[in-house]
């Protein structure tokens, strides 16, 4: 139990170390420049709004304060925020700040966010970080026959209509050259262009058996999460199949075998192998062995690739009850008597919990009978008129009663699978500092060039506010610390190129206001440059609260994802 608490616990630690340590990087960059021109510093905020807590040290209040969209340094010699800071008691002899010092103050929080993002790249630099193999490459290891839309729609893939093949090697898309598949899944994402129609489109230039092709596809709008709709062009990248272990007795495979083609046709994608060998007894394989096409056939192992479960309904309510078995269970021969842990899982979450139930949770007796396959809950459900279950629950055993409810059993989904376990294509790059930098930079315009461009489908409603930031930054703590240093170090160059875009109450529009002053020699520019602060502020903040709107219902669509997730892993073999 101690070791389930602290697993929780040390993810939430990382997220407010590294989420408000961002913040308080750049707003120390304002306070140390500030102290260092001599400027008069009264407070310290991390957070807006009421204070949590608060001391002073000298002349400056610390503070973390209620709402956690930020953070401020209060500098009255540089613009008057009272509605927003609150009002200060400041010294009779206090003079303005001169141009120069506003410059300095100004720009030293983003470039404090620059500083923070190349000393945690170095760090990266130094430790890896874990990517997918398939990712480095531009070739295409899979072609999606069809998409599905938002509103269930099922179509042809932009990429089959395209005429895109397995092996295409990607250039260039819309003149933006292609280094890998990250590059291309960003740039038809981030696309601006359109027909003369007003449908999406990508042009890709493919090298395509050593000749140079030209490719324009339309987009199609697909959620991923049931509210988010980015383009897609249906192409997976390039997969090296390589053995890593064989199941049962194959002779004609070895471990580090690559598996190129299946009965004569390329397969560089694990999908493609699944396709080619599902329906067949046995196969023909060129195999990559020592530096040596090998080509030798193998007999294919028909196994159930999903479970057979009971489906228990009751009130509108669907329950799966799918079994999960040993490791060295017999795939071959699995179905209903096969013995098991009985798990409860469900597409909605929310419907379970209004009966005290949850995924994952462990079924041992119905109507005070044991369990031990499918068999015995279907047949305990069936007979009995009162549906008593008994659930394990944190080591504990908990009785929850269901109303009447119906049960049926889903047999299991066979196929004919290869029998070899395929090597994990994860593996650990090492990225100059200066080279992540660029390439978050990169991103960084690209996205902004999309969202004020009218032609592309990213909006401020795709945006990430604090809430979804924070929730990314808890998963990939939870997944790889290294994930979580990469993210933050994209994070950190995110805030200062936004911090320094020429808007009021950004520091791109205190340089700007500071620098029309030097040159027109007027002090009534800061004046004007207060009220349009105070204005751009309220809007900047209910801009916030609008994208964090948006990043609410995606955590609430990625739980229910999630527990479909949770089911579908559950059921495979």
């Amino acid at each position: 139990m101690l070791r389930l608490i602290f697993s929780g616990i040390w993810p939430i630690f990382l997220v407010i170390i590294f989420f408000c340590g961002s913040i308080v990087v750049h707003e120390l960059g304002h306070y140390l420049a500030a102290k260092v021109c001599g400027l008069h510093v009264p407070r310290f905020s991390i957070g807006f709004g009421p204070a949590l807590w608060k001391k002073k040290l000298g002349e400056t209040e610390f503070r973390i304060s209620l709402l956690p969209l930020g953070g401020y340094v209060a500098l009255p010699q540089l613009s008057d925020l009272k509605e927003i800071e609150g009002k200060f008691d400041l010294p009779k002899d206090l003079k303005p700040a001169t141009c120069a010092d506003k410059v300095i103050v100004a720009i030293m929080g983003p470039l404090a966010n620059v500083l923070f993002a190349i000393l945690l790249s170095c760090i990266l630099w130094y430790s890896g970080l874990p990517v997918d193999s398939s990712l480095l490459s531009r070739t295409v290891g899979y072609v999606e026959r069809t998409l599905t839309l938002k509103d269930g729609e099922v179509v042809l893939s932009p990429a089959k209509i395209a005429g895109i093949k397995i092996g295409d090697e990607i250039v260039s898309i819309d003149g933006f050259a292609v280094n890998n598949f990250s590059d291309v899944q960003h740039l038809v994402t981030f696309g601006r262009n359109r027909d003369i129609f007003g449908h999406a489109k990508s042009s890709l230039k493919v090298i395509r058996g050593g000749h140079s092709i030209d490719l324009e596809l339309r987009p199609v709008l697909v959620s991923e999460n049931g509210n988010d709709e980015f383009r897609k062009i249906g192409i997976l990248p390039k997969q090296e199949l390589v053995v890593e272990s064989v199941i049962g007795d194959h002779r004609n495979i070895k471990i580090g075998d690559q598996i190129l083609k299946v009965n004569d046709v390329d397969v560089l994608h694990i999908l493609s192998l699944r396709e080619r060998v599902s329906n067949r007894r046995s196969v023909r394989l060129d195999i990559l062995r020592d530096g040596q096409v090998i080509t030798t056939r193998v007999s294919t192992v028909p196994v159930a690739m999903e479970k057979p479960y009971a489906l228990l309904t009751f009130d509108d309510v669907r329950v799966d009850i799918i079994p999960s078995y040993p490791e060295n269970v017999d795939k071959s021969q699995i179905s209903e008597s096969t013995a098991g842990k009985l798990l409860l899982f469900s597409e909605n979450g929310d419907s379970l919990r209004k009966y005290n139930l949850c995924n994952g949770l462990e079924l041992v007796k119905v109507n005070g009978r044991d369990c031990q396959n499918l068999n015995s809950v279907i047949h305990g459900i069936n007979r009995y008129g009162a549906n008593t279950l008994a659930l394990i629950r944190s080591d504990i055993t908990d009785n929850v009663v269901l109303p009447e409810a119906q049960v049926h059993l889903v047999p299991a989904v066979y196929t004919n699978i290869l029998g070899v376990n395929l090597r994990d294509n994860t593996i650990t790059m090492y990225k100059a500092p200066f080279e992540q930098i660029r390439e978050a930079v990169v991103k960084t315009f690209q996205t902004l060039g999309s969202l004020v461009n009218k032609n592309s489908d990213i909006s401020i409603k795709n945006l990430i506010g604090p809430t979804g930031l924070a929730r990314i930054l808890y998963m990939f703590s939870r997944i790889d610390i290294r994930l979580l240093l990469w993210f933050v170090i994209v994070i950190n160059i995110n805030l200062a190129m936004f911090n320094m875009l020429p808007l009021p109450v950004l520091d791109g529009g205190c340089v700007v206001i500071s620098l029309l002053e030097k040159i027109t020699g007027r002090q009534c520019v800061t004046k004007i440059f207060g009220v349009l602060q105070g204005i751009f502020f309220f809007i900047l903040f209910a801009l916030l609260i609008y994208v964090s709107f948006f990043d609410i219902k995606r955590w609430v669509a990625d739980n229910k994802l999630h527990g479909e997730y949770s089911r579908q892993t559950q059921l495979r073999l």
